[in-house]
């Protein structure tokens, strides 16, 4: 069966499958139960419920006050959304795991949320229209850095990258004041609040309870 284009106001229902070689606009419920083919586009203003096959070749747009997608699984599977590449090669899934878990990725755990890829591509996230953090396909961790690496002596690593003193914060927030491991020019410096406790020089000298440590081991304070 072949629609070349249509609009409804009122529930349209069909058992088995069908082509749609327009464009559909429904303001009422759309039921798939087979599989439906849309070469055009489809906006709906109602709902669309399909419990078979739905390829869409165009856009598809949901406008409404509050737009809900729901993904449900009626058996014991997993459920999930895939975007491929044109040659159906590379894979990004979003999901929610089996029972079991593993359904989606290999050492995911039972009903967890998952996202990423089974190719060995990137795994990206960005706002403002740039990039922030990437995992790439060994597993390293990059924040401000698209290739991270580790420097030396390890197969997994998290990089964090800045031109002007990235750092690492850690708060505890029964504490006045956060822990900062920050790179600052020529050291590595372990900060509480503004003050810094330790530094860690690129010549080898370590300060505690100084900035600038002039020895090997500098120790400065009040006894």
């Amino acid at each position: 069966i072949v629609f070349d284009a249509f609009s409804a106001a009122d529930t349209v229902s069909k058992a088995d499958g069908g082509q749609f070689d327009g464009n559909i606009t429904m303001g009422g419920t759309l039921a798939v139960t087979g599989t439906t083919a849309l070469t055009g586009n489809a906006t709906m203003a109602g709902t669309l419920g399909v419990t078979g096959t739905q390829t869409n070749n165009g856009n598809l747009v949901v406008s409404k006050a509050i737009p809900n997608v729901d993904i449900k699984d009626t058996g014991t599977a997993q459920s999930s959304m895939d975007f491929l590449s044109n040659s159906d090669t590379v894979r990004a899934t979003i999901g929610m795991e089996r029972s079991a878990g593993g359904g989606l990725f290999v050492g995911s755990s039972a009903y967890s949320a998952v996202f990423g890829t089974a190719s060995s591509g990137n795994t990206e996230f960005a706002t403002n229209n740039n990039i922030r953090m990437v995992i790439d396909g060994s597993g390293n961790v990059g924040i401000g850095t698209s290739s991270p690496a580790p420097a030396s002596g390890s197969d997994t690593t998290l990089e964090i990258a800045g031109s002007s003193g990235p750092s690492l914060t850690i708060n505890d927030t029964g504490q006045a004041e956060k822990y900062s491991l920050l790179a600052n020019s020529d050291d590595l410096k372990i900060y509480y609040g503004s003050t810094a406790m330790v530094s860690f020089q690129n010549d080898g000298n370590v300060g505690i309870g100084t900035a600038s440590p002039t020895k090997n081991l500098t120790i400065q304070g009040t006894a």
